[in-house]
């Protein structure tokens, strides 16, 4: 292998390559990135096992070849380098890296160790917009389940209706759902997509476009966004019925604003710390009280003015969840409604077709 390369081109993928690289793996190749050269241009791969991802890179190919070397090091390497050519020559059991008159030998190891990251991309599926897919995730990560015990919640469910898609996501205790409207192909049945292929996903920011595709029989996805592919598997198991959990009506509405409530959440949560979390929301009149309490310690209360439709109510739930909720929006004003105390709470925000429901904590 031959190739010349500019490092700008390869860099603005350094923090990709560096998220999927593992920190400490018993599988040594593993540790190494694997260098392909071939007629159709110069990849980097690197892969975890659960995510990978190929970058193609421009490069001037003298010769063709594969191999795998020290990833975290040739990373550093590159952005080390002088902001000029670098040229990665193989030979043997070591790869030279060479810019100006700086020169970096490798060890390396033979790529036909390197597990393969994907036989077939599969089938297109979705074509977002890039900001489309910004708006639509980026409402939906934070709700994703952290507990490996129930891996169906630890992903964003996508379930393809007649001429629109819902995305979900919940870790059994909140549930956010976002809707969009699409034209491109339908998926015949719900998928559940790990949260760490999205986040890698999200952190490419430069390009217009992200194409999601399906292969089936190796149970995998691929998202090609910006000159990279990223794969991560399919998420087996059955997702929560989720539809059964939004209400269907409700007895009070409010619509309140986000910065002032999210300002107060965070006052009350002082104390909340020291009673589990819980806060109590009460609403009367055209004010909304949110109230905590920490035995020994103290108590706090909050109080905005809302828009109410409806009667007076209350209801308690984790405060943390709220104020994921509050830091994640962006909007101005948000609609709240709700039930009883014992029924779950629904925040939405029309304009956006997303919906976030919170459920309930039994207090005295």
């Amino acid at each position: 292998m031959n190739v010349t390369i500019l490092p700008e081109n390869l860099i603005k993928y350094i923090p990709l390559i560096n998220k999927v690289l593992p920190s400490h793996s018993q599988i040594p190749i593993l540790s190494n990135v694997c260098l392909l050269a071939t007629k159709d241009g110069f990849f980097i791969k690197a892969t975890d096992l659960e995510i990978g991802t190929q970058i193609k890179i421009p490069a001037k190919v003298e010769s063709e070849g594969a191999i795998t070397i020290p990833g975290k090091e040739f990373l550093e390497t590159i952005n080390s380098f002088p902001k000029d050519k670098i040229t990665i020559k193989v030979e043997k059991d070591t790869a030279l890296l060479t810019c100006r008159d700086n020169k970096i030998v490798f060890s390396t190891i033979s790529s036909d160790e390197f597990p393969q990251l994907f036989k077939e991309m599969g089938e297109e599926v979705i074509r977002f917009g890039r900001q489309e897919f910004l708006d639509i995730f980026s409402y939906l990560t934070f709700s994703v389940s952290q507990e490996e015990t129930r891996p169906q919640l630890t992903g964003v469910y996508i379930d393809t209706k007649s001429d629109f898609v819902n995305f979900v996501s919940t870790d059994g205790y909140r549930m956010s759902v976002k809707k969009t409207k699409t034209n491109k192909k339908k998926l015949e049945e719900g998928l559940i997509v790990s949260v760490g292929i999205i986040n890698e996903v999200m952190s490419l920011r430069d390009d217009d476009e992200v194409v999601m595709y399906l292969n089936k029989a190796e149970s995998h996805v691929v998202f090609e966004v910006d000159g990279a592919l990223i794969v991560g598997r399919m998420i087996e198991g059955k997702f929560p019925d989720y539809e059964s959990v939004l209400p269907s009506q409700s007895k009070t509405t409010v619509i309140f604003n986000r910065e002032e409530l999210l300002q107060n959440v965070k006052l009350a949560s002082v104390f909340a710390r020291d009673n589990s979390n819980i806060a109590n929301l009460q609403i009367e009149g055209n004010n909304i009280k949110l109230s905590t309490k920490a035995q020994g310690v103290g108590e706090g209360e909050t109080v905005i003015e809302c828009q109410k439709e409806g009667e007076n109510n209350k209801i308690a739930f984790n405060i943390k969840y709220l104020l994921d909720l509050l830091k994640t929006l962006s909007e101005k004003e948000i609609t709240l409604r709700l039930n009883s105390p014992s029924e779950p709470a629904l925040f939405e925000v029309k304009e956006k077709d997303y919906v976030h429901v919170i459920m309930p904590i039994q207090v005295d």
